[in-house]
């Protein structure tokens, strides 16, 4: 199965063209058949890692996430792009230097986000979830990515968040160059966004979180006091 015409070159040649079967887009993307929807989010998500390595990103089976390759030289890569209203910059890929060994590089960066195709009334959508993913060499996972990760999520607030979903947006739709053309086969609107009357402070939020851990830490605390004596 493929959203390519495998009666033309050059899949002609694996393809018998007599047993080429052509359906409309619309049967498989808003079928009610879970099977048919199951292969259809799954062209989807070969198109969207098509794309993407364009642009010198991809799938990443071990993370389960879309991530930014390492640079060949391994040096830091910059992607600039406009934010709600300025133009910025923001590093989607670099080495960062160990705390206790200078000019030892401890660790690498790699900007990342967790995708996934949903489909509301009759219309698709990618779910952008950003993340970020830790390697010792540029390409193998460090040994205290997990760490890293859970460490970063949590001094970053919603406007950190905010602000690499708007990256990912705009990565997404990227215009064509002289030297690489628009993918044909998937192509993202803007992202999509609504007022709402309430709101989550990010401050009040925190504090109750703080709040919380304290409390917790003081329970098992006591629980491991009933337990040693």
């Amino acid at each position: 199965m493929s959203f390519h015409n495998l009666r033309e070159k050059p899949w002609d040649i694996f393809c018998d063209r007599g047993s080429v079967e052509a359906f409309e887009v619309d049967e498989w993307a808003y079928t009610d058949d879970e099977n048919k929807r199951r292969l259809f989010v799954h062209l989807l998500n070969i198109c969207l890692n098509k794309k993407l390595r364009a642009w010198s990103v991809s799938y990443r089976r071990e993370s389960d996430c879309y991530c930014v390759w390492a640079t060949r030289s391994l040096k830091r890569r910059i992607y600039t792009y406009r934010s709600k209203k300025h133009k910025t910059t923001r590093e989607i890929f670099g080495p960062y230097e160990s705390k206790t060994t200078e000019g030892r590089i401890a660790y690498y960066r790699h900007s990342a986000f967790e995708g996934r195709f949903l489909c509301f009334g009759e219309q698709w959508y990618l779910e952008i979830n950003p993340t970020y993913v830790f390697t010792s060499n540029g390409y193998n996972e460090g040994k205290y990515a997990a760490e890293r990760l859970a460490g970063i999520k949590r001094l970053e607030k919603n406007d950190a968040v905010l602000g690499q979903v708007i990256m990912w947006g705009r990565f997404l739709t990227r215009p064509a160059t002289f030297f690489q053309a628009v993918y044909p086969f998937l192509r993202f609107g803007k992202l999509v966004t609504f007022d709402c009357e309430q709101h989550i402070s990010d401050k009040t939020w925190l504090l109750r979180h703080d709040s919380d851990a304290e409390n917790l830490e003081e329970d098992n605390k006591i629980t491991a006091g009933l337990f040693s004596q």
